[in-house]
């Protein structure tokens, strides 16, 4: 495009291309039609897949939206969400937690909206967001739209677990020049390294955050966890809500809860924006704010799939059903990092801190350089700022267990 005119303003300098790992992404489809899908390691995109790189999808949650009435499908929600939808979210998210403090959800178009309805609502022009070294790189794109910029932290220690004074020290940092601060926590199940925090992990953080909370009493915190795989975590993936402790009036937590891949309903756009807070009114503030968000960006979100997830998460042996089909697809990618970790291993391949989820990180420099030379081993991954990103998920176990020693060639 001819940089020295353009209509558009000066904020949106977006260029009509496609986002690098879907552009990776097509390229591993490409190859599989060209050579087998047994040929091909697509280790690119963010779903879940069978052993031949089929989408797998939760049926019972797909039977009970089929059987909803046309009429569910073609009404309007209400711009808050469907009422019996935000409570299945909060008691699906919480699970079998009791969290001190007052909850509130508002539905949302996928976690996507989630993200960039906090940064608007919670965060000034210019505003830096607090996000972990490792991380989703879309935040920063949903930043920028939004006139934010990410600013990243040290996310491990030495030892691999969450390095608390590096998050003291940029929270600290940051309230000195601005009023507020929103801290990104994607866990657990991180993306993209796996990594789920303990419960004692989790307490520190919490510890950290009421302390700098106490201690700043005319500034303002906001922790946004981004919890889109939290049902892959397995029980532990709850102890960081477990570890909760009430806090401050100017501390509040949002949650981002999904249904993509919950419910394997990626194209549905459907989760919600949850607030837990010591105060009532600052919980529902959060709720009218994104609701009024809403209101400007879509209006409203797919009513079917809000009402198909409430009413397997109220009856108890649609849940059983969907929980239990959720628990393969849960038993599949543990079975498929088991298979990569044990050969990373043996080949002295470094990675994350894995624990659970869809991804494991392999810390390289160059990696963009490294996943154009992969093409040529018909091997397709994401490259991420501090590395290269390995979606387990999409991997047969047998694929997952070679696919280190190919990395290992390239990764030195």
């Amino acid at each position: 495009m001819d940089n020295t005119f353009r209509m558009i303003n000066d904020h949106a300098v977006g260029e009509l291309s496609a986002d690098v790992i879907f552009r990776i992404a097509a390229l591993a489809k490409k190859a599989n039609s060209e050579y087998g899908s047994d040929q091909v390691y697509n280790a690119s995109i963010g779903a879940l897949t069978d052993d031949n790189g089929n989408l797998l999808i939760n049926n019972t949650y797909y039977e009970v939206l089929k059987e909803l009435p046309n009429v569910y499908f073609a009404d309007y929600a209400p711009m808050t969400g469907e009422p019996e939808f935000l409570d299945a979210s909060i008691k699906a998210c919480f699970g079998d937690v009791e969290v001190e403090g007052y909850t509130e959800a508002v539905a949302v178009m996928g976690g996507t909206a989630a993200i960039k309805h906090v940064f608007w609502n919670y965060a000034d022009d210019g505003d830096e967001i607090l996000v972990t070294d490792w991380n989703w790189t879309p935040y920063n794109q949903i930043a920028y739209e939004n006139k934010r910029v990410m600013r990243s932290f040290n996310m491990f220690t030495p030892e691999n677990k969450f390095d608390v004074p590096a998050m003291e020290e940029a929270i600290e940092t940051v309230l000195k020049k601005q009023k507020s601060v929103i801290v990104v926590l994607n866990f657990p199940a991180h993306n993209p390294t796996g990594y789920t925090p303990t419960k004692e992990e989790a307490r520190d953080i919490y510890d950290a955050v009421a302390k700098l909370g106490e201690k700043l009493q005319d500034k303002k915190i906001i922790l946004l966890f981004d919890v889109a795989y939290m049902d892959f975590a397995g029980d532990k993936g709850r102890d960081f809500i477990r570890a909760y402790r009430p806090m401050p009036n100017n501390v509040i937590s949002l949650f981002s809860y999904s249904l993509s891949k919950t419910a394997t309903a990626y194209g549905l756009r459907t989760a919600s924006m949850i607030s837990l807070s010591s105060s009532a009114e600052l919980a529902l503030e959060a709720k009218a704010a994104v609701t009024f968000s809403t209101r400007g960006t879509y209006t409203g979100c797919v009513r079917a799939a809000q009402l198909a997830f409430a009413k397997i998460i109220n009856d108890a042996t649609l849940r059983a059903k969907f929980e239990k089909e959720r628990d393969g697809h849960v038993a599949l990618v543990a079975q498929r990092a088991d298979a990569f970790l044990k050969e990373a291993d043996k080949v002295g391949l470094k990675h994350s801190p894995y624990q659970s989820g869809f991804y494991i990180s392999i810390p390289c420099e160059d990696s963009m350089k490294i996943t154009e030379a992969l093409f040529e081993k018909k091997t397709f991954v994401a490259p991420m700022p501090k590395g290269l990103r390995i979606a387990i998920c999409s991997l047969a176990e047998w694929k997952s267990a070679k696919l280190p020693a190919i990395l290992a060639e390239y990764v030195k």
